[in-house]
Protein backbone atom coordinates (compact mmCIF):
# COMPACT_ATOMS: atom_id res chain seq x y z
CA UNK A 1 0.00 0.00 0.00
CA UNK A 2 2.84 2.38 0.87
CA UNK A 3 4.55 1.65 -2.43
CA UNK A 4 1.31 2.35 -4.33
CA UNK A 5 0.98 5.72 -2.58
CA UNK A 6 4.56 6.55 -3.46
CA UNK A 7 3.87 5.54 -7.06
CA UNK A 8 0.83 7.82 -7.22
CA UNK A 9 2.91 10.67 -5.82
CA UNK A 10 5.58 10.07 -8.46
CA UNK A 11 2.95 10.01 -11.22
CA UNK A 12 1.40 13.25 -9.92
CA UNK A 13 4.75 14.97 -9.86
CA UNK A 14 5.56 13.77 -13.36
CA UNK A 15 2.27 15.02 -14.84
CA UNK A 16 1.12 17.98 -12.73
CA UNK A 17 4.50 19.30 -11.60
CA UNK A 18 6.33 18.74 -14.88
CA UNK A 19 8.05 22.13 -14.56
CA UNK A 20 10.51 20.87 -11.89
CA UNK A 21 14.21 21.07 -12.69
CA UNK A 22 15.73 18.04 -14.45
CA UNK A 23 18.09 17.20 -11.60
CA UNK A 24 15.56 18.00 -8.87
CA UNK A 25 13.64 14.90 -9.74
CA UNK A 26 15.69 11.74 -9.37
CA UNK A 27 15.28 10.18 -12.80
CA UNK A 28 17.73 7.37 -12.07
CA UNK A 29 17.04 6.05 -8.60
CA UNK A 30 13.24 5.84 -8.84
CA UNK A 31 13.24 3.47 -11.89
CA UNK A 32 15.99 1.48 -10.17
CA UNK A 33 13.93 1.16 -6.98
CA UNK A 34 10.85 0.14 -8.99
CA UNK A 35 12.84 -2.52 -10.84
CA UNK A 36 14.20 -4.01 -7.62
CA UNK A 37 10.84 -3.92 -5.85
CA UNK A 38 8.72 -5.32 -8.72
CA UNK A 39 11.18 -8.05 -9.69
CA UNK A 40 9.33 -10.90 -7.95
CA UNK A 41 5.99 -9.20 -7.38
CA UNK A 42 2.96 -9.20 -9.67
CA UNK A 43 2.03 -5.57 -9.20
CA UNK A 44 0.85 -3.34 -12.04
CA UNK A 45 2.44 0.13 -12.06
CA UNK A 46 2.40 0.62 -15.82
CA UNK A 47 1.28 4.31 -15.80
CA UNK A 48 4.21 5.23 -13.55
CA UNK A 49 6.69 3.26 -15.69
CA UNK A 50 5.39 4.84 -18.91
CA UNK A 51 5.63 8.35 -17.44
CA UNK A 52 9.18 7.74 -16.21
CA UNK A 53 10.17 6.36 -19.62
CA UNK A 54 8.78 9.40 -21.46
CA UNK A 55 10.68 11.72 -19.12
CA UNK A 56 13.96 9.83 -19.58
CA UNK A 57 13.55 9.74 -23.37
CA UNK A 58 13.12 13.50 -23.49
CA UNK A 59 16.15 14.14 -21.25
CA UNK A 60 18.52 11.45 -22.44
CA UNK A 61 21.37 13.94 -23.02
CA UNK A 62 21.71 14.91 -19.35
CA UNK A 63 22.72 11.42 -18.16
CA UNK A 64 26.31 10.34 -17.65
CA UNK A 65 27.61 6.86 -18.45
CA UNK A 66 26.86 5.37 -15.04
CA UNK A 67 23.33 6.82 -15.00
CA UNK A 68 22.68 5.70 -18.59
CA UNK A 69 23.73 2.14 -17.81
CA UNK A 70 21.65 2.00 -14.63
CA UNK A 71 18.60 3.41 -16.40
CA UNK A 72 18.92 0.89 -19.21
CA UNK A 73 19.15 -1.96 -16.69
CA UNK A 74 16.17 -0.65 -14.69
CA UNK A 75 13.83 -0.28 -17.65
CA UNK A 76 14.95 -3.61 -19.13
CA UNK A 77 13.99 -5.24 -15.83
CA UNK A 78 10.64 -3.39 -16.04
CA UNK A 79 10.04 -4.42 -19.68
CA UNK A 80 6.85 -6.33 -18.77
CA UNK A 81 5.42 -3.40 -16.80
CA UNK A 82 5.01 -1.00 -19.72
CA UNK A 83 1.50 -0.03 -20.72
CA UNK A 84 2.62 1.13 -24.18
CA UNK A 85 5.03 -0.95 -26.25
CA UNK A 86 5.80 2.05 -28.47
CA UNK A 87 7.04 4.03 -25.46
CA UNK A 88 9.34 1.16 -24.47
CA UNK A 89 10.70 0.75 -28.00
CA UNK A 90 11.30 4.48 -28.37
CA UNK A 91 13.15 4.60 -25.05
CA UNK A 92 15.53 1.74 -25.86
CA UNK A 93 16.13 2.99 -29.39
CA UNK A 94 17.13 6.28 -27.80
CA UNK A 95 19.48 4.41 -25.46
CA UNK A 96 21.12 2.69 -28.44
CA UNK A 97 21.47 6.00 -30.33
CA UNK A 98 23.06 7.73 -27.35
CA UNK A 99 25.60 4.92 -26.97
CA UNK A 100 26.96 5.24 -30.51
CA UNK A 101 27.10 9.06 -30.66
CA UNK A 102 30.04 11.05 -29.38
CA UNK A 103 32.10 8.00 -28.32
CA UNK A 104 30.03 7.71 -25.15
CA UNK A 105 31.02 4.05 -24.68
CA UNK A 106 34.62 5.08 -23.97
CA UNK A 107 33.43 6.55 -20.65
CA UNK A 108 31.71 3.33 -19.51
CA UNK A 109 33.57 1.04 -17.13
CA UNK A 110 33.45 -2.73 -17.71
CA UNK A 111 30.49 -3.33 -15.41
CA UNK A 112 28.47 -0.55 -17.06
CA UNK A 113 29.32 -1.89 -20.52
CA UNK A 114 28.09 -5.39 -19.70
CA UNK A 115 25.00 -4.03 -17.97
CA UNK A 116 24.18 -1.87 -20.99
CA UNK A 117 24.70 -4.78 -23.41
CA UNK A 118 22.39 -6.98 -21.32
CA UNK A 119 19.68 -4.29 -21.33
CA UNK A 120 19.83 -3.80 -25.10
CA UNK A 121 19.62 -7.53 -25.71
CA UNK A 122 16.74 -7.95 -23.27
CA UNK A 123 14.45 -5.10 -24.23
CA UNK A 124 15.61 -3.14 -27.30
CA UNK A 125 13.67 -3.94 -30.50
CA UNK A 126 15.70 -5.20 -33.48
CA UNK A 127 16.98 -2.23 -35.44
CA UNK A 128 20.06 -0.78 -37.07
CA UNK A 129 20.70 1.31 -33.96
CA UNK A 130 20.75 -1.74 -31.70
CA UNK A 131 23.06 -3.60 -34.06
CA UNK A 132 25.45 -0.66 -34.33
CA UNK A 133 25.45 -0.20 -30.56
CA UNK A 134 26.26 -3.87 -29.94
CA UNK A 135 29.05 -3.84 -32.52
CA UNK A 136 30.52 -0.74 -30.88
CA UNK A 137 30.23 -2.41 -27.47
CA UNK A 138 32.00 -5.50 -28.79
CA UNK A 139 34.85 -3.41 -30.21
CA UNK A 140 35.35 -1.63 -26.88
CA UNK A 141 35.41 -5.02 -25.12
CA UNK A 142 37.97 -6.40 -27.58
CA UNK A 143 40.21 -3.36 -27.17
CA UNK A 144 40.10 -3.58 -23.38
CA UNK A 145 40.66 -7.34 -23.35
CA UNK A 146 43.81 -6.75 -25.41
CA UNK A 147 45.10 -4.38 -22.74
CA UNK A 148 46.85 -6.17 -19.90
CA UNK A 149 45.98 -3.34 -17.51
CA UNK A 150 42.31 -2.91 -18.47
CA UNK A 151 41.32 -6.58 -18.74
CA UNK A 152 41.92 -7.02 -15.01
CA UNK A 153 38.80 -4.91 -14.42
CA UNK A 154 36.53 -7.52 -16.04
CA UNK A 155 34.47 -9.65 -13.69
CA UNK A 156 33.26 -13.07 -14.74
CA UNK A 157 29.69 -11.79 -14.57
CA UNK A 158 30.51 -8.99 -17.02
CA UNK A 159 32.09 -11.44 -19.46
CA UNK A 160 29.16 -13.86 -19.20
CA UNK A 161 26.63 -11.06 -19.70
CA UNK A 162 28.34 -9.83 -22.84
CA UNK A 163 28.46 -13.20 -24.61
CA UNK A 164 24.86 -13.86 -23.54
CA UNK A 165 23.76 -10.49 -24.98
CA UNK A 166 25.54 -11.20 -28.27
CA UNK A 167 23.94 -14.64 -28.50
CA UNK A 168 20.50 -13.28 -27.59
CA UNK A 169 20.67 -10.80 -30.47
CA UNK A 170 22.34 -13.38 -32.78
CA UNK A 171 25.42 -11.17 -33.11
CA UNK A 172 28.30 -13.56 -33.80
CA UNK A 173 31.72 -11.89 -33.43
CA UNK A 174 34.36 -14.67 -33.45
CA UNK A 175 37.17 -12.48 -32.14
CA UNK A 176 35.14 -11.39 -29.12
CA UNK A 177 33.98 -14.93 -28.31
CA UNK A 178 37.51 -16.27 -28.68
CA UNK A 179 39.05 -13.68 -26.35
CA UNK A 180 36.34 -14.06 -23.72
CA UNK A 181 36.80 -17.86 -23.80
CA UNK A 182 40.53 -17.42 -23.17
CA UNK A 183 39.81 -15.00 -20.33
CA UNK A 184 37.09 -17.11 -18.67
CA UNK A 185 38.74 -20.52 -18.88
CA UNK A 186 41.22 -20.03 -15.97
CA UNK A 187 38.60 -18.13 -13.94
CA UNK A 188 35.61 -20.48 -14.06
CA UNK A 189 35.90 -21.06 -10.28
CA UNK A 190 34.91 -17.40 -9.81
CA UNK A 191 31.66 -17.87 -11.80
CA UNK A 192 28.34 -18.38 -10.08
CA UNK A 193 25.65 -20.71 -11.40
CA UNK A 194 24.03 -18.09 -13.63
CA UNK A 195 27.36 -17.09 -15.18
CA UNK A 196 28.22 -20.72 -15.99
CA UNK A 197 24.81 -21.41 -17.52
CA UNK A 198 24.72 -18.18 -19.54
CA UNK A 199 28.22 -18.76 -20.88
CA UNK A 200 27.72 -22.29 -22.21
CA UNK A 201 24.27 -21.35 -23.54
CA UNK A 202 25.70 -18.40 -25.48
CA UNK A 203 28.56 -20.36 -27.04
CA UNK A 204 26.27 -23.24 -28.00
CA UNK A 205 23.57 -20.95 -29.39
CA UNK A 206 25.90 -19.14 -31.80
CA UNK A 207 27.74 -22.37 -32.64
CA UNK A 208 31.19 -21.16 -31.56
CA UNK A 209 33.53 -23.98 -30.58
CA UNK A 210 35.31 -23.55 -27.23
CA UNK A 211 36.15 -27.12 -26.08
CA UNK A 212 38.64 -26.03 -23.42
CA UNK A 213 36.12 -23.63 -21.86
CA UNK A 214 33.37 -26.29 -21.90
CA UNK A 215 35.69 -28.82 -20.25
CA UNK A 216 36.60 -26.32 -17.52
CA UNK A 217 32.93 -25.50 -16.89
CA UNK A 218 32.02 -29.20 -16.87
CA UNK A 219 34.62 -29.72 -14.14
CA UNK A 220 33.41 -26.81 -11.99
CA UNK A 221 29.62 -26.85 -12.47
CA UNK A 222 28.96 -30.06 -10.46
CA UNK A 223 30.51 -28.35 -7.42
CA UNK A 224 27.92 -25.56 -7.64
CA UNK A 225 25.00 -27.56 -8.98
CA UNK A 226 22.86 -26.95 -5.85
CA UNK A 227 22.75 -23.24 -6.73
CA UNK A 228 21.38 -23.80 -10.24
CA UNK A 229 17.80 -22.77 -10.93
CA UNK A 230 15.57 -24.97 -13.09
CA UNK A 231 16.17 -22.87 -16.19
CA UNK A 232 19.93 -22.94 -15.62
CA UNK A 233 19.90 -26.74 -15.27
CA UNK A 234 17.96 -27.19 -18.52
CA UNK A 235 20.01 -24.59 -20.42
CA UNK A 236 23.30 -26.13 -19.31
CA UNK A 237 22.29 -29.61 -20.44
CA UNK A 238 20.92 -28.21 -23.72
CA UNK A 239 24.14 -26.25 -24.34
CA UNK A 240 26.42 -29.28 -23.88
CA UNK A 241 24.23 -31.40 -26.17
CA UNK A 242 24.11 -28.69 -28.83
CA UNK A 243 27.88 -28.16 -28.68
CA UNK A 244 28.38 -31.93 -28.99
CA UNK A 245 26.24 -32.06 -32.14
CA UNK A 246 27.97 -29.01 -33.65
CA UNK A 247 31.37 -30.63 -33.09
CA UNK A 248 30.22 -33.87 -34.71
CA UNK A 249 28.87 -32.11 -37.77
CA UNK A 250 31.95 -29.95 -38.28
CA UNK A 251 34.24 -32.93 -37.93
CA UNK A 252 31.94 -34.87 -40.30
CA UNK A 253 31.52 -37.71 -37.81
CA UNK A 254 28.32 -39.69 -38.15
CA UNK A 255 25.92 -39.18 -35.28
CA UNK A 256 25.06 -42.87 -35.53
CA UNK A 257 28.36 -43.69 -33.84
CA UNK A 258 28.56 -44.42 -30.13
CA UNK A 259 27.86 -41.53 -27.83
CA UNK A 260 31.11 -40.71 -26.07
CA UNK A 261 31.31 -37.85 -23.57
CA UNK A 262 34.35 -36.77 -21.64
CA UNK A 263 34.59 -37.80 -18.01
CA UNK A 264 33.86 -34.22 -16.88
CA UNK A 265 30.77 -34.00 -19.06
CA UNK A 266 29.54 -37.38 -17.84
CA UNK A 267 30.04 -36.26 -14.24
CA UNK A 268 28.14 -33.04 -14.99
CA UNK A 269 25.22 -35.02 -16.47
CA UNK A 270 25.10 -37.16 -13.34
CA UNK A 271 24.98 -34.02 -11.20
CA UNK A 272 22.24 -32.43 -13.33
CA UNK A 273 20.13 -35.60 -13.24
CA UNK A 274 20.57 -35.97 -9.47
CA UNK A 275 19.73 -32.31 -8.82
CA UNK A 276 16.81 -32.18 -11.27
CA UNK A 277 14.99 -35.37 -10.27
CA UNK A 278 13.28 -34.02 -7.11
CA UNK A 279 12.63 -30.63 -8.78
CA UNK A 280 11.24 -31.71 -12.15
CA UNK A 281 7.71 -31.02 -11.00
CA UNK A 282 8.61 -27.29 -11.01
CA UNK A 283 10.15 -27.30 -14.50
CA UNK A 284 8.42 -25.35 -17.26
CA UNK A 285 7.43 -27.32 -20.39
CA UNK A 286 10.28 -25.89 -22.47
CA UNK A 287 12.82 -26.70 -19.75
CA UNK A 288 11.48 -30.24 -19.44
CA UNK A 289 11.68 -30.82 -23.20
CA UNK A 290 15.21 -29.37 -23.39
CA UNK A 291 16.40 -31.59 -20.56
CA UNK A 292 15.01 -34.81 -22.08
CA UNK A 293 16.37 -33.92 -25.53
CA UNK A 294 19.84 -33.13 -24.18
CA UNK A 295 20.19 -36.42 -22.30
CA UNK A 296 18.94 -38.44 -25.27
CA UNK A 297 21.49 -36.74 -27.53
CA UNK A 298 24.44 -36.99 -25.16
CA UNK A 299 23.84 -40.46 -23.76
CA UNK A 300 21.83 -42.32 -26.39
CA UNK A 301 20.81 -45.75 -25.17
CA UNK A 302 22.58 -45.13 -21.82
CA UNK A 303 19.79 -42.67 -21.00
CA UNK A 304 17.53 -45.69 -20.34
CA UNK A 305 19.54 -46.57 -17.23
CA UNK A 306 18.38 -43.46 -15.38
CA UNK A 307 15.07 -44.99 -14.30
CA UNK A 308 14.33 -42.52 -11.47
CA UNK A 309 15.14 -39.55 -13.67
CA UNK A 310 12.97 -40.87 -16.51
CA UNK A 311 10.08 -41.60 -14.15
CA UNK A 312 10.29 -38.03 -12.80
CA UNK A 313 10.24 -36.58 -16.33
CA UNK A 314 7.19 -38.69 -17.19
CA UNK A 315 5.38 -37.65 -14.02
CA UNK A 316 6.10 -33.96 -14.57
CA UNK A 317 4.97 -34.18 -18.21
CA UNK A 318 1.70 -35.88 -17.20
CA UNK A 319 0.96 -33.24 -14.57
CA UNK A 320 1.63 -30.36 -16.99
CA UNK A 321 0.32 -32.14 -20.09
CA UNK A 322 -2.29 -29.46 -20.85
CA UNK A 323 0.50 -26.87 -21.02
CA UNK A 324 2.58 -28.86 -23.52
CA UNK A 325 2.44 -27.43 -27.03
CA UNK A 326 3.13 -29.54 -30.19
CA UNK A 327 6.85 -28.81 -30.00
CA UNK A 328 7.11 -30.02 -26.39
CA UNK A 329 5.08 -33.15 -27.14
CA UNK A 330 7.13 -34.15 -30.16
CA UNK A 331 10.46 -33.45 -28.43
CA UNK A 332 9.50 -35.62 -25.45
CA UNK A 333 8.34 -38.50 -27.69
CA UNK A 334 11.43 -38.15 -29.88
CA UNK A 335 13.81 -38.13 -26.89
CA UNK A 336 12.27 -41.19 -25.26
CA UNK A 337 12.05 -43.08 -28.56
CA UNK A 338 15.63 -42.25 -29.54
CA UNK A 339 16.90 -43.70 -26.27
CA UNK A 340 14.73 -46.78 -26.66
CA UNK A 341 12.65 -46.03 -23.55
CA UNK A 342 9.59 -48.27 -23.84
CA UNK A 343 7.04 -46.51 -21.63
CA UNK A 344 3.76 -47.51 -23.29
CA UNK A 345 1.48 -45.68 -20.84
CA UNK A 346 3.46 -42.45 -21.21
CA UNK A 347 3.31 -42.64 -24.99
CA UNK A 348 -0.44 -43.35 -24.81
CA UNK A 349 -1.00 -40.25 -22.64
CA UNK A 350 1.01 -38.09 -25.04
CA UNK A 351 -0.84 -39.60 -28.01
CA UNK A 352 -4.21 -38.59 -26.52
CA UNK A 353 -2.94 -35.04 -26.07
CA UNK A 354 -1.62 -34.98 -29.64
CA UNK A 355 -5.06 -36.01 -30.92
CA UNK A 356 -6.65 -33.03 -29.20
CA UNK A 357 -4.00 -30.60 -30.52
CA UNK A 358 -3.27 -31.99 -33.98
CA UNK A 359 -4.72 -28.86 -35.60
CA UNK A 360 -1.89 -26.87 -33.99
CA UNK A 361 0.93 -28.90 -35.55
CA UNK A 362 3.10 -27.15 -38.13
CA UNK A 363 5.32 -28.91 -40.66
CA UNK A 364 8.34 -29.00 -38.33
CA UNK A 365 6.36 -30.63 -35.53
CA UNK A 366 4.83 -33.11 -37.97
CA UNK A 367 8.28 -34.09 -39.24
CA UNK A 368 9.60 -34.56 -35.71
CA UNK A 369 6.60 -36.69 -34.81
CA UNK A 370 7.11 -38.90 -37.87
CA UNK A 371 10.74 -39.45 -36.90
CA UNK A 372 9.77 -40.25 -33.32
CA UNK A 373 7.15 -42.74 -34.52
CA UNK A 374 9.71 -44.45 -36.76
CA UNK A 375 12.11 -44.71 -33.82
CA UNK A 376 9.36 -46.25 -31.71
CA UNK A 377 8.43 -48.78 -34.36
CA UNK A 378 12.06 -49.86 -34.66
CA UNK A 379 13.34 -49.66 -31.07
CA UNK A 380 10.24 -50.60 -29.11
CA UNK A 381 8.47 -53.14 -31.33
CA UNK A 382 6.69 -54.76 -28.37
CA UNK A 383 4.63 -51.58 -27.79
CA UNK A 384 1.26 -51.79 -29.52
CA UNK A 385 1.78 -48.97 -31.97
CA UNK A 386 -1.25 -49.42 -34.24
CA UNK A 387 -3.42 -47.31 -31.93
CA UNK A 388 -0.71 -44.70 -31.75
CA UNK A 389 -0.26 -44.58 -35.52
CA UNK A 390 -3.89 -44.94 -36.55
CA UNK A 391 -5.30 -42.57 -33.99
CA UNK A 392 -2.58 -39.94 -33.94
CA UNK A 393 -0.28 -39.86 -36.91
CA UNK A 394 -2.42 -41.01 -39.82
CA UNK A 395 -3.41 -37.43 -40.56
CA UNK A 396 0.12 -36.19 -39.93
CA UNK A 397 1.61 -38.90 -42.13
CA UNK A 398 -0.79 -38.25 -45.00
CA UNK A 399 1.72 -36.09 -46.88
CA UNK A 400 4.65 -38.38 -46.13
CA UNK A 401 3.40 -41.88 -46.96
CA UNK A 402 6.46 -42.39 -49.19
CA UNK A 403 8.75 -42.06 -46.18
CA UNK A 404 6.90 -44.70 -44.17
CA UNK A 405 6.76 -47.06 -47.17
CA UNK A 406 10.47 -46.54 -47.78
CA UNK A 407 11.42 -47.48 -44.22
CA UNK A 408 9.13 -50.48 -44.28
CA UNK A 409 11.06 -51.67 -47.35
CA UNK A 410 14.34 -51.10 -45.53
CA UNK A 411 13.17 -53.21 -42.59
CA UNK A 412 12.10 -56.05 -44.92
CA UNK A 413 15.62 -56.05 -46.39
CA UNK A 414 17.08 -56.40 -42.91
CA UNK A 415 18.36 -52.85 -42.67
CA UNK A 416 17.11 -50.96 -39.58
CA UNK A 417 15.83 -47.40 -39.94
CA UNK A 418 18.54 -44.79 -39.31
CA UNK A 419 18.51 -43.71 -35.67
CA UNK A 420 19.13 -39.99 -36.12
CA UNK A 421 17.47 -37.03 -37.75
CA UNK A 422 20.62 -36.31 -39.73
CA UNK A 423 20.80 -39.84 -41.16
CA UNK A 424 17.06 -39.71 -41.86
CA UNK A 425 17.56 -36.60 -43.99
CA UNK A 426 20.54 -38.16 -45.78
CA UNK A 427 18.64 -41.35 -46.62
CA UNK A 428 15.58 -39.45 -47.81
CA UNK A 429 17.73 -37.26 -50.07
CA UNK A 430 19.39 -40.39 -51.45
CA UNK A 431 15.99 -42.01 -51.99
CA UNK A 432 14.64 -38.93 -53.81
CA UNK A 433 17.83 -38.65 -55.87
CA UNK A 434 17.67 -42.29 -57.02
CA UNK A 435 13.99 -41.99 -57.86
CA UNK A 436 14.63 -38.82 -59.86
CA UNK A 437 17.55 -40.42 -61.73
CA UNK A 438 15.40 -43.47 -62.51
CA UNK A 439 12.66 -41.25 -63.91
CA UNK A 440 15.16 -39.26 -65.95
CA UNK A 441 16.72 -42.48 -67.26
CA UNK A 442 13.30 -43.64 -68.47
CA UNK A 443 12.71 -40.31 -70.21
CA UNK A 444 16.17 -40.37 -71.81
CA UNK A 445 15.59 -43.92 -73.06
CA UNK A 446 12.31 -42.90 -74.62
CA UNK A 447 13.77 -39.73 -76.16
CA UNK A 448 16.84 -41.58 -77.48
CA UNK A 449 14.67 -44.26 -79.13
CA UNK A 450 12.44 -41.65 -80.74
CA UNK A 451 15.44 -39.65 -81.97
CA UNK A 452 16.95 -42.87 -83.35
CA UNK A 453 13.80 -43.57 -85.34
CA UNK A 454 13.79 -40.05 -86.73
CA UNK A 455 17.46 -40.29 -87.83
CA UNK A 456 16.90 -43.66 -89.54
CA UNK A 457 13.90 -42.21 -91.37
CA UNK A 458 16.02 -39.32 -92.61
CA UNK A 459 18.70 -41.73 -93.84
CA UNK A 460 16.11 -43.78 -95.70
CA UNK A 461 14.75 -40.65 -97.32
Amino acid sequence: ALFHKLGQRVLTRLTVEAHVEPRAFDDVNIPFALARYLRDRHICMAPVVDALALRCTARINIFRSRELSQLAWSFASLRNNFDSISIKNELFTTFAQSAITGNNLDYFNTRELSQFAWALARACPPSKYRQDALLALAQVFIDRLNSIKLKQDFSTQALANVVWAMAKTETRIPKLFHQIALELEPRVFECNAQDLSNTVYAYAFVGFEAPALFEAIAAVAPLKIHHFKTQELANTAWAFATAYIVNLRRKKISTTSCHHCSSNTAHLLDAIAHESTPRLITFKPQELANLAWAFSKLEGYAFRKRSDFIAAISQSARINIKNLDPHHLTVLIYSFAKAGIADASFFADLAMEIRSKRHLFNEISKTQLRQAALFLRHRAPHISLPDFFDGTTTTLFSNNATTVHYYQQLQQRGRPPPPTQQQLAIDMRRFDYLKRKRDEAGKDKYSSSSSGRQSSERRLQ
